[in-house]
């Protein structure tokens, strides 16, 4: 689990410096948080190739569906919208990087 909790916070911790804008991404928040979705679903195949444990995946996949269960919560304002759609696409990227770095369980 130790593995799992330290890559879902420093892709959280990796998340505080971005910047949004209302032109970079216009989708609807049940398909930002399907992408959520599928996004997690690939870094559950890679977890599982690289050897993490089962309590690791499961801590990472909650998280992930955490991500997406909030970007479909109804957004107080045009802008709250925008800024979860962009809030998942950056998300969805930096899972899949963090996934990518992690090395094999050993």
């Amino acid at each position: 689990m130790e593995r799992g909790a330290a890559a879902w916070f420093r892709l959280q911790d990796a998340m505080q410096g971005v910047t949004w804008t209302g032109d970079q991404v216009s989708e609807s928040r049940r398909a930002a948080a399907m992408e959520i979705r599928e996004a997690s679903q690939r870094a559950m195949t890679r977890l599982t190739e690289a050897e993490m444990s089962p309590q690791d995946r499961a801590w990472l996949a909650f998280g992930l569906e955490q991500l997406a269960e909030e970007v479909q919560r109804e957004p107080a304002s045009v802008n709250d919208h925008i800024a979860v759609a962009i809030h998942n696409r950056h998300t969805v990227r930096m899972a899949e990087e963090l996934v990518r770095q992690l090395p094999a369980r050993s």
